[in-house]
């Protein structure tokens, strides 16, 4: 039997962290008295970036005249390749973690909905997903991202999966959340996509072209792109204890995406402490690794981004994935092929059934979502 790197005793990553700067420039000083903490000055740079650099381009090619097709793959490429994954993850931390002080809360907003339809969002989808239902139901048959009734390393569940999300993943919501007794999110979500799909015929009216490129194809991207992380996230799932955070998700790091996206791939300890600040988390794993051993918990290291993870997935290289597995305690006595069967047996369907991608959710039980809002 082959053998795996050893790992030292205690790990230390090399993911984002904080440092102050040695000084803050004018747009960095003026922000500071609205933010809540000056460790967000982070997304206050993305955000200026992107209203700088990708917005200016949008409005260009609404110029009468301009537009030409070759535009298109230009754009999309620079906007997206550059900008997507920031905005969203940024997106993401400041949703868990509102950024400006309570006499600015309105400013909050401006992420989602300023910025949102140029990135592939329309203003109220993630957070009624993500924070309204899937922290809640936590990839269990409830959740309606579940990835358990799928076998994780098939295409073609994966191709159901993104169509069922893509197609009726809004309906499924507003059910989700009226049988919740959470009206209140179910017609924030509702509004939200009423008003990305106001501003897309308004904008198509002015020219349609510039509308299809700007607003509509980022967001196709986005949700496949959305349900392949979302996917790799939660490909290695532990049957006997899908409940645990340690067994039902894995940890990415020591990567780039780390360093461009906040730390996203901490996705463990960010089921365990939805609220931990960006920054914190590769200390919190640093001072926790030992129970991500005892925990058989799947830990990448120097693996790209979920992307990457889907990827292997999709293709069958557990080999790959082997060459990136982290083994800590009782973990280190497997073997190359012990790691591969491991991962393997995590891959394979689970609790729940895979529904029609028409069908509705109606009977579906749910975790915790009993609260009225």
């Amino acid at each position: 039997m082959s053998a795996l790197p050893v790992e030292p005793e205690r790990i230390v990553t090399t993911d984002l962290r904080w440092n102050p700067p040695a000084k803050w420039n004018v747009l960095q000083r003026f922000a500071l008295r609205f933010l809540k903490d000056p460790r967000d000055m982070i997304f206050v740079d993305t955000g200026a970036e992107i209203v700088l650099k990708v917005l200016p381009l949008a409005a260009l090619l609404f110029i009468p005249g301009v537009f030409r097709w070759w535009m298109a793959p230009i754009y999309l490429f620079y906007t997206l390749s550059r900008f997507m994954a920031r905005y969203v993850l940024m997106l993401h931390a400041t949703l868990h973690r509102p950024i400006f002080k309570k006499e600015y809360d309105w400013m909050n907003s401006i992420i989602a909905y300023g910025l949102g339809p140029f990135m592939g969002q329309t203003p109220t989808s993630f957070f009624s997903h993500h924070i309204g239902m899937h922290h809640i139901e936590d990839n269990q048959p409830s959740d309606l991202s579940s990835t358990m009734p799928y076998r994780r390393d098939s295409f073609t569940h994966w191709l159901h999966y993104w169509a069922r999300f893509y197609l009726m993943g809004t309906v499924h919501m507003v059910q989700y959340f009226y049988r919740t007794r959470r009206s209140k999110i179910a017609k924030k979500l509702v509004f939200g996509e009423l008003l990305w799909l106001g501003l897309v015929l308004a904008c198509g009216w002015v020219n349609w072209q510039a509308t299809v490129v700007v607003f509509v194809i980022p967001l196709m991207m986005f949700r496949v792109l959305c349900m392949m992380g979302n996917w790799a996230q939660h490909s290695f799932v532990d049957v006997n204890d899908s409940k645990n955070p340690y067994r039902s998700a894995s940890t990415l790091m020591n990567n780039r995406s780390n360093h461009l996206c906040y730390n996203d791939g901490y996705h463990v300890v960010h089921h365990l402490k939805p609220n931990l600040h960006w920054s914190e988390m590769p200390g919190e794993w640093e001072r926790t690794q030992e129970e991500y051993g005892r925990q058989d918990a799947v830990v990448f290291s120097k693996l790209a981004n979920n992307q990457a993870v889907w990827w292997c997935l999709m293709t069958g290289n557990y080999e790959r994935l082997a060459d990136h597995i982290v083994l800590i305690g009782p973990q280190k006595s497997r073997s190359r092929e012990e790691v591969i069967a491991w991962l393997k047996s995590r891959t394979q369907p689970q609790k729940g059934r895979i529904k029609g991608i028409f069908e509705l959710e109606g009977t579906t039980p749910v975790a915790r979502g009993t609260q009225a809002t």
